[in-house]
């Protein structure tokens, strides 16, 4: 029994373990990354209130954001007077931004195709991948990029007609957000030696 209490003391929580497995990241950087989303939140909000004829689910989007911007402000809260750990307070942080984007964009591009309008969530992707990109290792911040990518594509192709905007725009898209997700993984990466 002593022995076992011994090893459960240098052990570390599960979620500290895989926020070091995923996450490379200072004070500095973080609390830039959480100003960032801060600062987006307000655009985005307009940007879907002014879109919201054309985006069905405006309200779950906008609430979504809000809720965004509220976690935010208890992020930097809590990075400021370092109260969690960094590297949990990034997984924290990329968690809630990529739930609440999933949650959304699935809503709000089902809905968008039932009523033959292109959705406006795509915006949003590329800032959710900037945002949790810089500051991971290169590796498994291009890996999102790609599984994000992946998720929106799927979503599309699944919803909407072959013949419809959306659908022939996506490769564009797509590649415009595996490679924004690549370079900002090659850039914070650079930055970080």
């Amino acid at each position: 029994m002593n022995s076992n209490s011994r090893t459960n003391i240098g052990r570390k929580p599960a979620i500290d373990r895989i926020a070091e497995s995923l996450f490379v990241t200072t004070r500095q950087i973080e609390g830039g990354v959480i100003a960032f989303r801060l600062i987006a939140t307000l655009p985005l909000m307009m940007l879907m209130f002014a879109s919201r004829e054309r985006l069905p689910y405006w309200e779950f989007a906008i609430a979504a954001i809000a809720t965004m911007f509220i976690a935010n402000l208890w992020l930097r809260t809590t990075n400021n007077r370092k109260r969690i750990p960094l590297l949990r307070l990034a997984l924290i942080g990329s968690a809630i931004d990529t739930a609440l984007l999933l949650t959304v964009s699935f809503l709000a591009i089902r809905a968008s195709a039932n009523i033959n309008s292109t959705s406006e969530m795509w915006l949003i992707f590329p800032l959710v991948i900037l945002t949790f990109v810089y500051r991971t290792k290169p590796f498994v911040g291009i890996a999102y990029a790609v599984l994000l990518t992946a998720w929106y594509s799927a979503n599309i192709i699944g919803f909407f007609d072959p013949s419809d905007r959306a659908v022939t725009e996506l490769p564009i898209r797509a590649t415009f957000f595996v490679l924004i997700g690549g370079l900002a993984a090659i850039l914070g990466n650079s930055l970080r030696q």
